[in-house]
């Protein structure tokens, strides 16, 4: 995967009019009906936003295709258009990871929650044992 430089990203956001460059020149802003919809960021050769609606993903994907670039989710997923989205083969190994170590934290939560409840029950059965024995004085 190849990096975006800063200067391609300001340079692009010239040809996207939904998007104005903010009081940084690493980051964009996605205004809609007036109001800021999603701030956009550059950041190491990425470029990143918290807010993945179809109308911010839309914008995105045309920064993208100046940038001959991809718009890629949370979940390694490639977009298409704002509501088709596939894995790009890139991105395989990645996500299998990612998989594995989620897979592997949710092993580890379902254990603790294991022990919890052992623990819990054990006290119960502890505290009707102490009231069984001085229930029989």
């Amino acid at each position: 995967m190849s990096l975006i430089r800063e200067a391609e990203f300001v340079a692009a956001l010239a040809d996207v009019p939904a998007l104005v460059g903010g009081p940084a020149s690493r980051q964009a802003e996605y205004r809609r009906e007036g109001k800021v919809r999603a701030t956009l960021r550059w950041r190491e050769g990425e470029i990143w936003t918290a807010v993945a609606e179809p109308d911010v993903i839309a914008v995105m994907l045309q920064l993208a295709e100046r940038l001959r670039a991809r718009v890629r989710g949370d979940e390694f997923e490639t977009y298409r258009t704002p509501h088709e989205s596939y894995l790009h083969p890139d991105d395989r190994a990645e996500k299998e990871r990612a998989d594995a170590v989620s897979r592997s934290m949710g092993r580890a939560s379902r254990r603790r929650q294991w022990v919890a409840h052992a623990c819990i029950f054990g006290t119960f059965a502890v505290l009707m044992v102490i009231v069984g024995h001085c229930s029989r004085r």
